[in-house]
């Protein structure tokens, strides 16, 4: 089966996503906030959104 989406997960089984922020930028070109969808204990997508700024 292929691998699940986003990084791969520590050798201790952890996945580690930073979703960035949507209040502050912190160097980077949009605000940012991610969805994770899991089903079963396993995660089956990650989208990382940028927010417009206002």
């Amino acid at each position: 089966p292929p691998p699940p989406p986003g990084p791969p997960p520590t050798p201790a089984g952890l996945r580690l996503l930073n979703p960035g922020s949507p209040t502050d930028q912190r160097r980077q070109p949009h605000r940012t906030h991610m969805i994770v969808d899991l089903a079963e204990g396993a995660v089956t997508s990650v989208e990382l959104v940028a927010i417009d700024p206002e």
